[in-house]
């Protein structure tokens, strides 16, 4: 048997956090919603508070909140927000703290190391739990959701902006391609409706999925390349992680759902 999906990823992030620091920063993200903010990592936050919905004050459980830029970004666009960041790794933790300590939000995120599939909050702990390209380093979809469940109070939500895998069969190409995807980042890529089975299986009700098609990859792509005497190279962060992809089966998309109330 293999590496369980928290410890690949727990090493994954360890091993290129240096990387994402210098090529991407603290938001390890590939998918970003532009215009609505100059910043297209703010921006991304703000399309998912107006799809979300929360109240004032929400706390909010950033599950696999890597180094944190995410977590920054809800409080600075959500003043009275608090949020509890988890992630694997505690190099992105250790990270992740020194940025909300110099953005002088430590009184409202907290940042922790944990498998989110187990958590040692209270029942009924968050108004919402976001998972921000982050679903794909579970390797108990119900597990996760039923954790899920248990955290968030009645009318809560859990959101959920991911990439996905293409419905469809695929061709022989295409898995490959996938496969040596999922191994470069330590992934494991499913259909959405998988993850929208596991959401509704763990008892939230008004399931929603949606293709994010406006959802760009521009700033992760130039990541991978630097230049060198006027010619384009792979940077570092492309070293370990560039492909030439021709048919990988990928798309972006959400997931939104509410616990009933009771």
């Amino acid at each position: 048997m293999g590496l369980r999906a928290a410890e690949k990823a727990r090493r994954y992030y360890d091993e290129t956090h240096a990387l994402y620091l210098r090529h991407v920063g603290h938001t390890c993200q590939s998918g970003l919603i532009h215009g609505l903010h100059r910043d297209p990592y703010r921006s991304t936050i703000l399309y998912a508070l107006q799809e979300c919905e929360l109240p004032r004050g929400a706390r909010i459980l950033d599950a696999g909140a890597g180094a944190c830029g995410p977590s920054v970004h809800i409080c600075e666009a959500m003043e009275e927000a608090s949020v509890v960041a988890v992630t694997i790794s505690p190099v992105q933790a250790n990270s992740g703290r020194e940025l909300v300590a110099s953005r002088g939000l430590t009184d409202r995120i907290d940042v922790m190391v944990g498998d989110y599939h187990s958590l040692p909050h209270d029942d009924d702990a968050f108004d919402a739990a976001w998972f921000l390209e982050s679903t794909g380093y579970s390797d108990d979809l119900p597990a996760l959701f039923g954790e899920m469940f248990r955290v968030i109070r009645p009318g809560g939500k859990v959101y959920i902006k991911d990439v996905f895998r293409r419905d469809g069969i695929m061709m022989a190409s295409q898995r490959r391609e996938l496969e040596e995807f999922d191994r470069v980042y330590a992934h494991c890529t499913r259909l959405m409706g998988e993850c929208a089975h596991a959401i509704a299986g763990a008892g939230f009700e008004r399931v929603r999925t949606k293709r994010l098609s406006r959802a760009s990859t521009r700033l992760f792509e130039a990541a991978m390349w630097e230049s060198d005497g006027g010619r384009k190279i792979l940077s570092a962060f492309g070293r370990r992680h560039y492909r030439p992809h021709v048919r990988l089966p990928i798309l972006f998309g959400q997931i939104l759902g509410a616990k009933p109330v009771a």
